[in-house]
């Protein structure tokens, strides 16, 4: 009984990646996070935590890894209301948060920082991601040089950024940390 339920531990933590994976396509594809993909990160996170119960785990762990995803969570609101992240982001990253806490969430929260400062980075390149609109005057003739070149640097520091991406990367270290712990029996 024990070996099929860390069998079904791992496939669980697969899903979770696998998961966190589809999300980063969609945001980077359409700036969404489907609260669906959310969803699934918790419900899948739920049959894990009942794994580890079943495995002798403290059910302690488990309320403390739904108290740090509700502070995350309201950290990301206070994010969101200051139009700094996505309400998908916000979803999504508190979703994931339950995995990584309490052991991992530093560790996850910092790689994803990281990851999404590494992002921001990349999309100061010309030409990666989505290109801001250049806008003419509004007599219709075309636009200077100058104005070109403000609306094209104002666009590229104020533009959206897929920032599914690096949670998903904070995703996968989580899923890597559980898995080898999984494979080791720690």
């Amino acid at each position: 009984m024990s070996q099929a339920l860390h069998i079904l531990d791992q496939v669980s933590v697969v899903a979770f990646a696998a998961i966190a994976l589809m999300a980063a396509l969609g945001d980077w594809s359409r700036f969404i996070i489907p609260n669906r993909l959310s969803l699934a990160v918790v419900g899948v996170w739920a049959f894990h935590a009942l794994l580890l119960v079943l495995q002798g785990q403290s059910p302690l762990i488990i309320l403390w890894s739904i108290l740090i995803a509700l502070a995350v969570f309201l950290v990301g609101f206070g994010l969101f209301a200051a139009r700094l992240l996505g309400g998908g982001d916000v979803k999504f990253l508190a979703a994931a948060t339950l995995w990584a806490a309490p052991d991992y969430v530093i560790p996850f929260i910092v790689i994803v920082t990281v990851s999404g400062a590494l992002l921001g980075l990349a999309f100061l390149i010309p030409g990666l991601g989505h290109s801001p609109q250049e806008i003419a005057p509004a007599d219709g003739a075309p636009a200077t040089d100058e104005a070109k070149s403000t609306v094209v640097t104002a666009g590229r520091l104020g533009r959206k950024m897929p920032y599914g991406l690096a949670i998903a990367v904070g995703c996968v270290a989580v899923s890597l940390h559980l898995l080898n712990g999984l494979w080791t029996g720690g």
